[in-house]
């Protein structure tokens, strides 16, 4: 995990956490509560709006053949602008409690109304090359 003591850190750590947990528990309407309007979530297929993102995600545990849990191992976050941040989160996946993949989460974010809110998820295997890239 970051070092959450670190001032980017801080403001983000809440959406993370947030969103992490409302994966583990399927909990969608604090998944809602995090997700922009207009939100875009490309894993292969594209889709936009809320309820549609939702909807996907919702689709996609379903498909499961067993407990998905997701724990975070990594993050790196930046900010573009006062409105606008980047997170990338490292995370393990496993399915009844065994590890199954490595995989890496990048969410686009927007302030609106001074609440961080998820613009865009873009998930994407894991790759070493990537991870030494990205997290140092």
């Amino acid at each position: 995990m970051p070092d959450w003591k670190e001032k980017e850190y801080t403001k983000l750590k809440p959406i993370i956490e947030n969103y992490l947990e409302s994966l583990n528990n399927r909990d969608y309407e604090i998944l809602r509560s995090l997700i922009s309007n207009d939100c875009i979530i490309d894993r292969g297929k594209i889709e936009r709006g809320r309820d549609n993102v939702v909807d996907w995600l919702k689709k996609l545990f379903s498909l499961s053949f067993g407990n998905l849990s997701f724990k975070c191992l990594d993050v790196t976050a930046g900010f573009f602008s006062d409105n606008e941040a980047q997170i990338i989160i490292y995370i393990k996946i496993f399915e009844n409690n065994i590890e199954k993949e490595i995989f890496i989460e990048s969410l686009q974010l927007e302030n609106i109304d001074n609440r961080w809110l998820i613009k865009r998820i873009f998930g994407m295997s894991y790759d070493p090359d990537h991870y030494n890239k990205y997290f140092k």
